[in-house]
């Protein structure tokens, strides 16, 4: 790289969490240095005169002391790859081509995947782990992270994770604590430039490991305790193959070029999710804004596409390497868009291996050529049996849904876009027939519902049964609301 990073950068006003800001645009503004800064102790009144005035404070190399050169990354590969998909309490399934094959683990609790330098496939959460075939094999010893949020691969091949307490990198099979980073904080992403540097994104500061010591890139919570609602959050770092730094946060897309310059692109008023340089004719980062996707080229000209994905999905996105987002939503299921904004969707029990709900997503290179056949919805059996104090209840109104809630007017699942209904015959028994995926249960008694917390059903098979066995909801637990 020909230049060095010569800004500490930037707080921008963020949109998503504010109530009181107006929604974003689709027009953009640009920032290239601090003649915003004026502006610094009165962000309320220019949030609300414009949404492209950018709150901004640039703080130079000479006042900061912040010297970062940033290292370029290799270019993505367009190598064709699988694609991982990690379903709660059933286990991996692996899309490679129109094939699709399930390993069970239906006990480990997995948060993040990434492949290792030699290939294998690494799971993180409780424990980090390696897949083995029909195996997990741990990685490491105890201690370490108290839970893995996010995971990366260093250009060296060494293995860090990001959690709660801190970044931890794996020497052997014993983690090593990196410096502090202070207050805990909730960790967004974990990247690296092309010489192994490591990049942090919490939500209101971005930092990069040099030399033993965290220096700030964005670091706006100073800010976020004194104006609380409202405060900057950002989501990721990207590091470009031409050595450009992108930051992707709420609701800008800020820009460091090499010689140190600072743009923020306007992005739509939900902000940026997750993104990732991409290759092929898009080359350029690609990314997820609600339920728009956002993509730019080189010269940061960004493009928006409407896509077919939940505004706020609940996994992802992922974008694979010819720009392909994939993303996830435990009631509406899976869906693949293209750059042109196109989609192929699996709705919940189109694809028989996903019965539940998807806790992570990997996409190697470019990702499959070819997708899964979608198959006509597969169903399976929720099943039980309801008492009152001991008697059968018959025709007793049951409920089945992703989230029964205890807010509702009418019934728990009123709100929800895949509720199931039934009753009990005389034997109080019911047998509700649903598509696969996981669903918890409501059940009315001397009208009064109650929702079952602890029963839940998932990983049914296609044409399988999940029994919650018998269920006397007066004698455990207390009713949600009066009749």
């Amino acid at each position: 790289m020909s230049g060095r990073l010569r800004v500490a950068i930037l707080f921008a006003v963020a949109a998503c969490g504010n109530k009181d800001a107006p929604a974003g645009s689709s027009g953009s503004g640009a920032i290239t240095g601090a003649e915003k800064s004026d502006a610094r102790d009165d962000w309320r009144m220019a949030l609300h005169r414009s949404q492209t005035e950018v709150l901004a404070a640039l703080r130079t190399a000479e006042t900061s002391g912040l010297m970062v050169p940033v290292v370029a990354v290799p270019e993505p590969a367009f190598a064709l790859g699988p694609a991982y998909i990690w379903v709660n309490k059933v286990g991996l399934v692996t899309i490679d081509g129109d094939a699709v094959t399930l390993t069970r683990f239906p006990d480990a609790r997995v948060r993040r995947l990434t492949l290792a330098s030699d290939g294998s496939l690494l799971v993180a959460g409780a424990k980090l782990q390696r897949v083995r075939g029909d195996q997990l094999e741990d990685l490491a010893g105890k201690g370490g992270p108290l839970y893995v949020s996010e995971l990366a691969v260093a250009p060296d091949g060494t293995i860090w994770a990001g959690s709660v307490n801190g970044v931890w990198k794996l020497s052997g099979t014993t983690w090593e604590a990196a410096p502090p980073l202070g207050t805990p904080e909730h960790m967004e992403s974990l990247d690296f430039d092309g010489s192994g540097r490591l990049f942090v994104t919490r939500m209101h500061s971005i930092l990069v490991l040099d030399n033993k010591r965290w220096k700030p890139i964005v670091d706006t919570d100073e800010l976020a305790k004194r104006i609380g609602t409202g405060a900057p959050r950002w989501t990721q770092t990207i590091v470009s193959p031409t050595g450009e730094l992108w930051l992707l946060g709420c609701t800008y897309l800020v820009r460091v070029a090499t010689d140190g310059k600072v743009t923020a692109e306007l992005v739509p008023k939900d902000g940026l999710a997750r993104g990732r340089f991409v290759a092929g004719e898009l080359h350029g980062v690609g990314c997820l804004g609600g339920d728009t996707l956002v993509r730019t080229n080189a010269d940061g000209v960004l493009t928006f596409t409407p896509t077919k994905t939940p505004a706020r999905a609940k996994v992802g996105p992922v974008i694979d390497a010819r720009g392909r987002l994939w993303a996830t939503d435990p009631t509406k299921g899976i869906a693949i868009v293209n750059p042109d904004g196109s989609a192929t969707t699996y709705p919940p029990g189109s694809i028989p291996a996903i019965s539940g709900d998807v806790t992570a997503i990997l996409v190697v290179g470019a990702g499959p050529d070819k997708l899964p056949i979608g198959i006509e919805i597969s169903r399976g059996t929720i099943t039980g049996t309801v008492h009152d104090r001991g008697v059968p209840v018959a025709g007793a109104a049951v409920e089945i849904c992703r989230y029964p809630s205890g807010a509702s007017k009418t019934t728990p699942c009123a709100r929800s876009s895949d509720v199931v209904r039934g009753e009990t015959d005389d034997n109080g028994v019911f047998r509700i027939a649903a598509a696969l995926k996981t669903y918890r249960v409501a059940i009315k008694v001397n009208d009064r519902w109650y929702r079952l917390r602890e029963k839940e059903c998932t990983g049914i098979a296609p044409d399988g049964e999940c029994s919650i066995g018998v269920v006397d909801p007066i004698r455990s637990s207390e009713p949600d609301a009066p009749p």
